[in-house]
């Protein structure tokens, strides 16, 4: 080879090595704001791993591959989270676990160091080399999620503490001031979409925790951030197989999974909206065919209902072409009252709020509920019905067509109090009463036929009936409590001839008395007309005797004298 091809070959290798070779320098770490980064799915352990997709398959997730995005996501995974995290070790408890979720694979006994990746040793015990470094510093409100395996991740002392409690911030090495784990002489650049994929595991593990797009927050509002930073980052970086080896470990321990380890995608369709930073970098993975929601609107801000009411709600959704056109619909407590594709049942006396939200859950409106007690209204109304069916035995009377309506009374108001609830029933103080009335139709309604009050409210016994029959209504009539015979006698409405009231019983009574004495008068004048002839006879018969003796006598005497 002559020496003008040797030189041009050197040239190209030279120039290869330049391009290829990759330093820790802030020159290639400090990347500009990338837009329209694109995750190759495929790499995500969603795709391919079959312990992920079954953590996911639930009736419960199956929002988050139904084009949910905002908050409406987050609340359903942090509803996933809760329903799986069946503990956490514990903060102090997390160095006999460390082994078997941070373990070498290559090298028994030792562990992979957070940030630097090296493999140091590791008995259990922080009092050496390793000690425990807090993705969200506790300052910021990680304490919350201090004792989870998720989050809390072992690291060499020595690089501990050069973070301090600093948001992380690209291209900055601060300790309090923003800080980059590739900024560091011992930090490895993928760390930087390993810590971004922690971080965004504690907002759904604590409902506490939240994300700002900035380089600093105060320490009381429990934020961290940068959340473009951060947005980037996980999506430049790919999953690193020591996260998905973690996370099946932390699941066998714990019970739940890091989502955002499992899709990447996840994080954007959370917080890609935030601000026109984060919808920059995350311009491909809310996808331009997807027109999200930019409002709702609700009929009704504030409505009251009565116990066991119910209403209907109607929301709206702008604009009109929304992709996701469905509504969320949820009550702050359903005890109060409970909501169902809008429309609202009271339950107990409260206030409440009903909230409609957009299918993308970037959008909410809500609707105040008070609910009141129905027993001023409901209450007084069935007292006032149980009267009206008493009162309903004197305004009709003892025949067919008013029997009928008195039972509608009775019926009306029987309904009122079903309707009231269990703790209002028992305050009806005249239900009894009802009762009463029921005891009073059954019996009237028995005995129409022998008893009856004819239009103009005259009292009157058919002709046609016995001892026996009104002896029975007397016994039954007795067997009444005293308030149902006092409505039965207010049916009848029966007055002695002083003006006296009297009941309906003893005025049957009499007629019972009465019955039996003509009976027994009629028996005993049978009888005399067998036994002994009539008192006019006998002085009939004396009569004649006496005029034959006497005309006898006289004719005698006559004879004698003149013959």
């Amino acid at each position: 080879m002559n020496l003008k091809k040797k030189i041009i070959w050197l040239s190209l290798s030279i120039m290869l090595l330049v391009t290829s070779y990759k330093v820790n320098s802030p020159s290639k770490k400090i990347n500009q704001l990338a837009a329209a980064i694109s995750v190759n799915k495929s790499l995500d352990p969603i795709t391919y791993d079959e312990d992920a997709q079954s953590y996911y398959s639930s009736s419960s997730t199956t929002g988050i591959y139904e084009n949910q995005t905002g908050d409406l996501l987050l609340s359903t995974l942090r509803n996933l989270n809760s329903e799986n995290r069946k503990m956490t070790p514990g903060y102090k408890q997390l160095g006999n676990y460390y082994l078997q979720t941070d373990g070498d694979p290559n090298n028994p006994g030792n562990i992979i160091a957070f940030y630097s990746g090296k493999s140091v040793a590791f008995n259990g015990s922080f009092s050496g080399n390793v000690n425990r470094e807090h993705v969200w510093p506790n300052s910021r409100g990680g304490s919350a999620v201090e004792g989870d395996l998720h989050m809390t991740r072992p690291t060499i002392t020595s690089e501990n503490g050069s973070r301090g409690n600093s948001f992380y911030v690209e291209g900055k090495k601060s300790s309090s001031g923003g800080w980059d784990p590739a900024m560091e002489s011992f930090g490895l650049e993928k760390y930087r979409g390993i810590s971004a994929r922690i971080i965004f595991y504690c907002v759904i593990a604590s409902n506490n925790l939240s994300l700002v797009d900035k380089d600093d927050d105060s320490a009381e509002n429990k934020t961290m951030g940068k959340l473009s930073d951060l947005l980037k980052w996980n999506l430049e970086y790919g999953i690193d197989e020591t996260e998905t080896r973690r996370n099946s470990a932390a699941q066998e321990i714990q019970g739940n999974r890091n989502p955002f380890i499992d899709d990447r995608s996840l994080a954007c369709r959370i917080w890609g909206s935030t601000s026109d930073a984060t919808k920059e970098i995350c311009e491909n993975e809310l996808h331009d065919d997807v027109v999200l929601s930019s409002g709702i609107t609700i009929d009704k801000t504030s409505i009251t209902l009565k116990v066991n009411e119910t209403t209907l709600l109607n929301a709206t959704i702008q604009p009109a072409n929304v992709s996701n056109n469905n509504i969320i619909w949820s009550s702050d407590d359903e005890s109060i009252a409970s909501v169902n594709n809008g429309l609202v049942t009271a339950n107990q006396v409260g206030s409440t709020f009903i909230k409609a939200t957009t299918g993308d859950g970037l959008h909410s409106v809500t609707c105040q509920v008070e609910v009141t007690d129905n027993i001023n209204e409901d209450y007084n109304s069935t007292i006032q019905k149980i009267e009206n069916a008493k009162n309903s035995f004197k305004e009709k009377r003892a025949i067919p067509n008013d029997l009928k309506n008195i039972k509608n009374s009775y019926d009306d108001a029987l309904q009122s109090y079903n309707n009231l609830s269990v703790e209002n029933q028992v305050k009806v103080t005249n239900f009894s009463t009802l009762n009463d009335c029921l005891e009073a139709y059954n019996f009237m309604l028995k005995y129409y036929e022998i008893v009856r009050v004819n239009i103009n409210g005259v009292f009157s016994i058919c002709d046609f009936i016995n001892s026996n029959e009104v002896i029975s209504f007397v016994e039954e009539y007795d067997s009444l409590n005293t308030t149902a015979k006092r409505i039965v006698d207010t049916a009848y409405d029966i007055t002695s001839p002083d003006n006296k009231d009297i009941t309906i019983g003893q005025t049957m009574t009499y007629v019972v008395n009465n019955i039996k004495l003509s009976e027994n008068d009629t028996e005993s004048t049978n009888n005399s007309r067998i036994v002994q002839p009539p008192l006019i006879i006998l002085l009939i018969c004396f009569s004649c005797f006496m005029i034959i003796t006497i005309l006898g006598i006289t004719i005698y005497f006559y004879i004698k004298k003149h013959v």
